[in-house]
């Protein structure tokens, strides 16, 4: 009896070790991905490498982890621990949609993971772009106009169109990668 319970002990304690770390390294690489980035002079919101990271930590670690990840990053820059791009804090800001979409793009890109990696590259990646993408800038781009008040069609050039491109890449590279790594 004494070894099967120093054997469930040992388990319990390397799963738990194994949640730290990979929590730890999602909310590190969050962070640096929030620091890898290009302002844009006409909108508050700059290109990162953060939907990277979402996208890597949802196809490859399991949902609870993935999820973690994002949550403790976004309760510590909600906090007030300067760690959102430009070393900044605080969920009451123009850009604040788009981190809370990284959250919720987490839940869906981690209950679909098997079936999007399961797919051909091009259809995994353009399913993951489109899924992805569409929940951070819809959620973004919601909270952008309700601190800004633009129109739709400036909301559209200042929140959706200029990320495009790079989400394209950073979808790809992040979809090819957990793939490898899965």
């Amino acid at each position: 009896m004494t070894h099967t319970h120093t054997s469930v002990t040992i388990s319990k304690t390397k799963t738990l070790t194994h949640d730290i770390f990979w929590i730890c390294f999602g909310v590190i690489a969050l962070i640096a991905g929030s620091e890898i980035r290009i302002p844009l002079p006409w909108t508050p919101v700059p290109i990162t490498l953060q939907t990277f990271v979402v996208v890597f930590l949802a196809l490859h670690l399991p949902l609870r982890r993935a999820l973690s990840a994002v949550a403790v990053y976004l309760f510590l820059g909600g906090v007030g621990v300067p760690i959102f791009s430009g070393w900044t804090s605080s969920l009451m800001r123009p850009t604040a949609g788009y981190l809370i979409g990284f959250l919720v793009a987490t839940i869906v890109l981690g209950i679909l993971r098997d079936r999007l990696l399961k797919l051909s590259a091009l259809k995994g990646i353009a399913l993951t772009y489109l899924i992805n993408d569409c929940i951070i800038c819809a959620i973004g781009m919601v909270w952008l106009h309700f601190w800004t008040g633009v129109s739709t069609t400036q909301l559209i050039f200042a929140g959706f169109l200029p990320f495009i491109p790079g989400g394209i890449v950073k979808t790809s590279a992040a979809w090819m990668l957990a793939k490898r790594l899965n």
